[in-house]
């Protein structure tokens, strides 16, 4: 959206540098950007419910006798995810859901399925 604006306002600034073809395909990129925008609100209900889990997981047998390895991926999985939900309105749904996603595949590493959501499960 923002480039097919700017794009627009450069053709304003300059009209002798562009003809009528110019002007009517920035105003159909920036109508299909408007179209584009959703504006739904960015769920972190999901992120934040696994990182509130973070330390029943870690004081569990599962975790404690994990390799090393697996304990480290896990940790890093909640430390990405809570730099995503400190950073309010940087980051899309896509970044929540892709932290959720690293977060339930070391639950199933770790043989913790107890914590991953039922759904998951079926």
């Amino acid at each position: 959206y923002t480039d097919a604006i700017s794009t627009g306002k450069d053709i304003l600034a300059n009209p002798n540098n562009y003809d009528q073809v110019d002007v009517d395909d920035a105003v159909t990129a920036i109508q299909n950007a408007q179209k584009a925008l959703t504006g739904k609100e960015t769920n972190k209900t999901e992120l934040q419910d696994a990182i509130d889990q973070a330390s029943t997981v870690e004081s569990s047998n599962n975790y404690t006798n994990a390799d090393a390895n697996l304990q480290r991926a896990y940790t890093d999985a909640i430390s990405a995810g809570q730099t995503v939900l400190s950073n309010d309105n940087r980051h899309h749904q896509r970044q929540l859901d892709r932290n959720y996603l690293d977060w339930q595949e070391c639950l199933y590493q770790l043989k913790l399925h107890q914590y991953m959501p039922f759904e998951l499960l079926q």
